[in-house]
């Protein structure tokens, strides 16, 4: 499975298409907590589910490993996290949660990610089965912390941690357009959100790209394209939030 999009999306709605013409109503879930992790002293994550809807939610719960090459997403099968249960019904205004376990003789020296995906199950005996339905399909992040992750790193829930990722920057093209060319050269992953151009002073001159835009995984590059009518100079900084506690952006350091 491969994601050619480096945006992140929470939701994904597709079409299941029957006999009539008419669309009936799809479930509605709310997630909780968003930001997923498993960190060093710990060898699970919980993810809650609400079934905000007024029918019957049945959904399977699968995880991939996600890696990033060439600014493009790719997943794959993994054998790493353990999802308990994998299928999972919830009543109207019910709520279940689900358990992600990751294997202690299979975790790694770095950071890991991966993209957990939840799937409305079809149900073959429902009413509705003769007609265009909108199945919902959820998605989000889960990082594992490696053995040799730093501590300060390490997220906690919503919690800001108390060291940064590490990016660096430059002015490039690609593709004869030019770009922005965004590295992560740390040792886990960044969350991108509100990108924008400043001056030296920190005064933001330009959004380039206004809510969350993105991940960089360690070692991975993101290109940000720049507006044809933007005139750029050696004096511009990058700026970004990382976590939707930040009280203002991150100045980032350019290469």
């Amino acid at each position: 499975m491969k994601i050619t999009q480096v945006c992140y999306r929470l939701i994904v709605v597709f079409f299941s298409i029957f006999t009539v013409n008419t669309a009936s109503a799809a479930i509605n879930i709310a997630l909780w907590p968003i930001n997923q992790h498993i960190n060093t002293d710990n060898d699970r994550s919980v993810l809650w589910l609400r079934n905000t809807g007024n029918d019957n939610a049945d959904l399977s719960v699968r995880v991939f490993a996600w890696h990033q090459k060439n600014g493009d997403n790719i997943l794959n099968e993994q054998n790493d996290i353990n999802v308990v249960p994998p299928v999972v019904g919830i009543l109207p205004a019910d709520s279940e949660y689900i358990r992600l376990f990751t294997l202690p003789a299979r975790r790694q020296a770095e950071e890991q990610a991966y993209r957990i995906v939840i799937d409305e199950v079809p149900r073959l005996n429902s009413p509705e089965r003769n007609k265009v339905a909108l199945r919902m399909r959820y998605v989000l992040p889960l990082f594992v912390a490696g053995s040799q992750t730093p501590k300060g790193y390490q997220q906690d829930g919503d919690a800001l941690p108390s060291l940064y990722p590490s990016l660096r920057w430059h002015f490039a093209t690609q593709h004869g357009k030019r770009v922005i060319a965004l590295q992560n050269t740390g040792p886990v992953h960044a969350r991108l959100s509100d990108i924008a151009l400043a001056n030296k002073q920190g005064k933001t001159l330009r959004f380039l790209k206004r809510g969350l835009y993105g991940y960089i995984l360690p070692g991975s590059t993101m290109y940000i394209s720049l507006p044809a009518d933007l005139t750029i100079n050696s004096q511009q900084q990058l700026t970004a939030r990382f976590f939707d506690g930040d009280v203002k952006p991150t100045t980032i350091k350019s290469n």
